[in-house]
């Protein structure tokens, strides 16, 4: 599952995954970008900076309601992600998310 989120010229980007499991209502945890683990990232984009959840930096993604005939999903998330270059730390805090969702 990937959720991408834009306002006022940022970018909160998470990356849900379940191995070969569909998603469900449950808890994961947004930590380094593999292939097998979830992620999430935040970028302002006026600055080009960019911020990523790493394995000491890490943060949380709750799906709360999933709607399977309607196709919407729903939940709550926050995050630390670290900005390399900058050698600086953002908290993204209280978000939540109800959309619909497409099959891929």
């Amino acid at each position: 599952m990937a959720i991408n989120a834009f306002k006022n010229n940022q970018t909160i980007y998470i990356g849900a995954t379940s191995g070969n499991v569909s998603i469900s209502t449950k808890q994961y945890t947004l930590s380094l970008a593999t292939p097998s683990s979830s992620n999430a990232s935040y970028d302002d984009n006026n600055a080009g900076n960019q911020y990523e959840t790493d394995s000491s930096r890490q943060g949380q993604l709750t799906v709360t309601k999933l709607d399977k005939v309607n196709k919407r999903v729903e939940g709550v998330f926050y995050f630390k992600a670290f900005n390399i270059i900058l050698n600086d730390s953002i908290n993204v805090t209280e978000g939540k998310f109800s959309i619909t969702y497409t099959n891929h």
